[in-house]
């Protein structure tokens, strides 16, 4: 009895301390209802992040690289959903598998104090620069990939994007958000590959 008791301490504090460890998010997002996350993984997990790349040529399809935290217990794998031809979305296939939490919990911390979480959408998505006082340019790209990150805990929802950052990057190389977006998009891209299933 005393074993049980001690073994369910231990699980709970250790629960407790991942918990602890979390980052905080503000939530910045309206659209919930478009959110297959949102609408499919909420209360069901401690802490998810997910990253998608969307674009016209393939608009009816979704695929989601995703961390979550559910009781302790850090997880990696995808959602993945298709549109019907009344253009709703199919119950997505949800596929995870629990891996290294030393190394899933690290990126989550490494992207905090990085302040990844801090990033603004709007500084993320300029697509004008005023030349002089009468003079504004409007740079565009028609087709381009919109890379998104949807993260959200038990209480928030936040949504990180960049439309066609490469692109803009090189036209507008003074918004340094995009380049930050750019770099900390590809090495949490390297690093959730590098992920070792358990």
């Amino acid at each position: 009895m005393l074993k049980r008791l001690f073994f369910t301490f231990v699980i709970f504090t250790f629960a407790l301390s991942v918990k602890a460890q979390l980052p905080v998010i503000k939530s910045n997002a309206s659209e919930k209802d478009k959110s297959l996350i949102y609408k499919n993984l909420r209360n069901q997990y401690d802490f998810i992040i997910a990253y998608t790349a969307e674009s016209y040529w393939w608009s009816n399809k979704a695929n989601y690289n995703i961390l979550a935290l559910k009781n302790g217990l850090w997880l990696k794998g995808h959602l993945y959903s298709q549109k019907r031809k009344n253009d709703t979305w199919r119950k997505p296939i949800v596929i995870l598998k629990e891996v290294d939490p030393d190394s899933a919990s690290y990126i989550i911390k490494h992207l905090d104090s990085a302040g990844f979480y801090q990033l603004n959408r709007d500084s993320l998505n300029i697509s004008e620069r005023r030349i002089n006082e009468r003079t504004v340019q409007r740079i565009s790209i028609s087709d381009g990939v919109n890379c998104r990150f949807e993260i959200l805990s038990k209480n928030d929802f936040l949504i990180i994007e960049s439309y066609a950052p490469e692109f803009f990057i090189e036209k507008m190389p003074e918004i340094k958000s995009r380049g930050f977006f750019i770099k900390y998009r590809d090495w949490f891209l390297l690093k959730y590959k590098a992920l070792s299933e358990l």
